[in-house]
């Protein structure tokens, strides 16, 4: 997979308003998402300095879940009557804020002569390039020789009906992965009592896949493009994190220009939020790259919607 982005440029215009400058309080900007990098949101805050009050400060602020740190070139002008032109770099390793600057302070900032306010608000403009660095990957599939061990033991409890073949597994395997089935199997209905489920909107292959997951077994080399689909839906069905975990992160790597616009669709019919930020930026650096897409008219409203609204300069009011 190397049609993402490292880089992105981002941006916005931010109108305070003076009346809300006077409260004291801590003030954001809307949050904005990064429209190449997967995982990535940013946006501005003004607080009033906590040791000395009469010094306002600017703050960029991001959130990001994929990548292990960000470097940030930074240039943030205060449209004042005298503009100010606040340039900076900054690495951030986590989320949260990190790159600050004083303003000004209150006397000058509320002082009628300096004009900071047209029609009492003021207009801040950002303008930046974030740059990730690493990936943030949890290990997935350990323990697997105690999985071996535990998927080959003749003492599993539960039944699984499926293709009118049968299934075992342990009990308290499946209720430790999912929510859905240890909430069935303590509902005290007929399935709980009698340990057998009956699955019938899965094929026999699919399932048991699936829960050769759950023992942590190495199911990637019967993992295909056919069966993602149906592995990821099982795995969203019966709230299976880490099932639904690593199926996303299989088909993160194999991204192509072939397979994107099926994924994306995938991402937003099973909640795949990973795999899903990955597409938008995959797609967002074709577009920009002028890369041919198969299968293009058929990418969701919801995918084509959040590519454009992430393309066009932020206003934040």
């Amino acid at each position: 997979m190397n049609g993402i982005a490292n880089e992105c440029q981002v941006g916005m215009k931010w109108r305070i308003k003076e009346d809300y400058l006077k409260k004291n309080v801590r003030i954001c900007s809307e949050k904005f998402t990064a429209s190449s990098i997967p995982g990535v949101k940013y946006f501005l805050s003004l607080n009033w300095d906590e040791y000395n009050h009469d010094e306002l400060k600017i703050c960029l602020n991001l959130e990001f879940k994929f990548t292990k740190r960000i470097q940030a070139s930074i240039d943030i002008y205060v449209k004042a009557f005298h503009e100010k032109h606040f340039p900076g770099d900054y690495c951030y390793h986590n989320s949260g804020g990190g790159w600050t600057r004083t303003i000004d302070t209150r006397n000058y900032i509320f002082n009628p002569q300096e004009r900071y306010f047209v029609d009492g608000i003021v207009e801040i403009e950002f303008d930046g390039t974030l740059e990730s660095h690493g990936i943030k990957r949890k290990a997935s599939q350990s323990c697997k020789t105690l999985g071996n061990a535990y998927w080959k033991r003749n003492d599993k409890d539960l039944t699984m009906i499926v293709e009118k073949q049968r299934l075992k597994i342990h009990k308290w395997v499946i209720c430790d992965k999912s929510s859905v089935f240890k909430a069935e199997m303590e509902s005290g209905l007929k399935e709980s009592v009698e340990n057998v489920i009956n699955i019938t909107d899965f094929s026999f292959e699919i399932v048991k896949m699936a829960l050769m997951f759950c023992y942590e077994q190495n199911i990637t080399e019967s993992f295909i493009k056919e069966n993602a689909s149906e592995l990821i839906r099982f795995a969203d069905k019966y709230d299976i994190k880490s099932s639904h975990e690593y199926i996303q992160h299989v088909l993160i790597k194999t991204l192509s220009e072939v397979n994107v616009v099926e994924f994306a669709n995938i991402s937003i019919t099973y909640n795949a939020e990973e795999l899903c930020e990955y597409c938008i930026c995959f797609l967002t650096n074709a577009i920009k790259k002028k890369i041919i897409i198969n299968d293009a008219k058929k990418i969701s409203a919801e995918i084509t919607n959040e590519i454009c609204q992430r393309s066009i300069l932020s206003t934040s009011n």
